[in-house]
């Protein structure tokens, strides 16, 4: 089995970055929220508050925008129409229905482009579209418990990731593909 990383990975950027970026242009209210972001993800990095706290900070954020009038699947939509352009056909092409994709993106936002992905085991940060609230962060250590909670102790054979904030999959995982832009170097 093969598993994908998705943004910088299959991905040229940031999705939920991106996103964010797309919801500004409808809605410019979505700048105010820029600073407390930025400041909370700044304090994560530094180890100075935890992941609920930025979990809340982010629900919030999701809480406003969910409540600003637009229809967030019709959004979705929108979006990837206008950047689907950001997937990378070359390692699009390796994806096989047998594989998976595992992102810290939320699965509103990847559910969106899950046709053009090759596979339909997308694992994501599970969002709650009643409550507008995300149930589980998909990120680092996470990745893993994910993993196992879907594939048990199915071996990974290749791991393709942009980031050694991967480090816990890539630790699982037989073979290790880092990827930079457009470049696929093998690591492990």
């Amino acid at each position: 089995m093969k598993v994908f990383d998705f943004d910088n990975t299959l991905y040229n950027g940031e999705s939920a970055i991106d996103f964010v970026l797309y919801l500004i242009k409808g809605n410019k209210k979505i700048l105010l929220w820029i600073p407390k972001i930025a400041v909370g993800l700044l304090k994560y990095k530094l180890c100075l508050v935890g992941k609920d706290a930025i979990e809340n900070q982010l629900n919030a954020f999701l809480k406003f925008v969910a409540n600003d009038g637009r229809d967030l699947k019709t959004v979705v939509s929108e979006f990837w129409i206008r950047n689907e352009k950001n997937l990378k056909p070359h390692l699009l092409k390796l994806v096989e229905k047998e594989d998976a994709i595992i992102t810290g993106s939320p699965s509103f936002l990847i559910e969106g482009i899950k046709d053009k992905l090759g596979t339909s085991k997308l694992d994501c940060s599970d969002f709650d579209m009643v409550n507008y609230h995300i149930n589980f962060l998909n990120y680092g250590e996470n990745k893993v418990k994910k993993y196992r909670e879907l594939y048990g102790d199915k071996p990974i054979d290749v791991f393709y990731t942009d980031s050694y904030n991967d480090q816990p999959m890539m630790d699982i995982s037989k073979e290790v593909y880092l990827v930079t832009k457009n470049k696929v170097k093998k690591i492990k």
